[in-house]
């Protein structure tokens, strides 16, 4: 009986863990598939670099954290201030090179920066805006900066690509190290993040210094923001905002693990989404017509211009996946089919040679990257036809905290000493007194003896003051 038992139970493990094989046909298709699938994803990705490659050489990323969009200026900081032609859609054949001229257009490319999906201009709600306080702006700065950064390392990155690697490079090869360049990316801009969230303290003791009315044309309508302009009052280790200069340090200490660490965490999510997919928003101009070129018109001339890479990749899978799955005859057949297509569809294993429609010229311009100049405080504010400072701005320079208690004390002082000094004179006017008839019901207990019966001095119903019943 125990032998049976052991028998069968060794049976029914033994058919729980055996499987159906699969059959080679099945095992090549699904590898192949599989593989494919990696492709499709590389050359994505891979185009999406290229991208942002490019719009990374026009410097219009938001890398400077005093330029726009995080600060007014009617000033185009970029140097040409008509942006660069930037060469795109390389083909090289052995007579020529040829590429497509593009060139971003800066103002309408700004207005996508400052108020698309992931606009940065909302952020100046919070340092400049016409609610902004000194705690917005401590944490408005700290997201500035923090986005300003991030973009700086990304752009620098992209220009890294720009300079010494080829499109094919960039689309092949690249996307395997892209999630390392990110993650590194996005650990020093946390550290710098919690490093921002102690050095912008002193940002809680800064002080209103003037306000001015900022202008944004849109193709429709003009709208008009009020802005403030923040100084740094008597500063944050003054003598009167030492104690609460203390206080506020004790607090950053205690929050950054926990509140802190949350806050900065959105800041680098938000900056990330901004710095990676604002440039799929923008586009660019073929150089010498009206023709938009945008991400989509670069990810359909990847697919054109590489496909003879994109051909031999796949057949190189082919025979791979046919040789693992179905041994040297089922590789022997690959091949053999590899060769059939080549044959009849050489032109896919080709490089594709570009036509006058193609929008592709001769040569390719010269490499290099837009600059962006710095802006002193007369570019941003004070330019002939930049807004001035209101002069009807209502400028309240908050008080410390011991001004405060000072300006209490002073004030109970004063009223106590005007009371004081006040005469009481005989010609004073006699105060006029009305009287009000209490019914009993209303009397206070008090005002009864313990027989019922009312005090001398006091009202009864129906009496005055005097003793006499009052006529009705």
């Amino acid at each position: 009986m125990s032998d049976t038992s052991q028998t069968s139970a060794i049976d029914i493990k033994k058919s729980a863990n055996t499987t159906e094989p699969v059959s080679p046909i099945g095992s090549f298709f699904g590898s192949l598939i599989f593989q494919l699938f990696h492709l499709f994803i590389i050359i994505i990705t891979g185009a999406c670099m290229l991208w942002s490659a490019r719009v990374a050489q026009t410097n219009l990323m938001a890398t400077d954290f005093d330029n726009i969009p995080y600060k007014f200026s009617r000033v185009n900081s970029l140097e040409p201030p008509e942006g660069i032609l930037i060469n795109v859609d390389v083909v090289k054949t052995p007579d020529a090179v040829f590429s497509t001229k593009i060139k971003f257009d800066v103002e309408e490319n700004m207005k996508i920066i400052k108020f698309g999906i992931l606009g940065l201009d909302s952020i100046r709600e919070w340092t400049d805006g016409p609610k902004s306080n000194n705690f917005t702006l401590y944490l408005g700065t700290i997201w500035q900066k923090m986005s300003a950064n991030y973009s700086s390392m990304i752009n620098s990155f992209y220009n890294i690509l720009n300079s010494f690697c080829s499109e094919s490079v960039i689309i092949f090869f690249m996307p395997f190290i892209i999630f390392f360049v990110l993650l590194g990316v996005g650990v020093l801009n946390g550290f710098y993040g919690v490093f921002l969230w102690f050095s912008q303290l002193y940002l809680l003791f800064s002080v209103q210094t003037g306000c001015f009315t900022e202008t944004q044309k849109s193709e429709n309508s003009t709208d008009k923001y009020e802005r403030k302009v923040w100084g740094d009052g008597d500063g944050m280790f003054s003598l009167w905002n030492f104690p609460l200069a203390i206080f506020y340090i004790f607090i950053a200490l205690i929050s950054v693990s926990w509140l802190g660490a949350l806050i900065i965490f959105y800041f680098l999510i938000r900056s990330a989404l901004s710095s990676l997919l604002m440039p799929f928003f923008m586009t660019a101009k073929i150089n010498g017509t009206d023709k938009e070129y945008s991400f989509s018109t670069l990810l359909m001339n990847v697919l054109k211009y590489k496909i003879s890479v994109i051909m031999y990749i796949i057949s190189f899978f082919i025979i791979s996946d046919s040789s693992v799955s179905l041994g040297g005859l089922g590789a022997f057949i690959a091949i053999i089919a590899c060769l059939f297509i080549y044959s009849f569809y050489p032109n896919i294993y080709k490089q594709y040679i570009p036509t006058a429609t193609d929008g592709v010229t001769a040569g390719l311009e010269p490499y290099k990257q837009a600059k962006k100049n710095k802006l002193n405080i007369d570019d941003l504010y004070l330019l002939k036809g930049a807004p001035k400072f209101d002069e009807k701005c209502e400028i309240k320079k908050p008080k410390s905290w011991f001004e405060t208690i000072m300006s209490f004390f002073s004030s109970i002082i004063t009223t106590t000493k005007k009371q004081s000094a006040t005469p009481l004179t005989a010609q004073q006017p006699p105060t006029k007194t009305t009287t009000l008839v209490t019914p009993v019901a209303q009397l206070k207990p008090e005002t009864q003896n313990y027989n019922g019966e009312y005090l001398r001095g006091e009202q009864r119903p129906g009496e005055s003051l005097g003793g006499k019943k009052s006529k009705k």
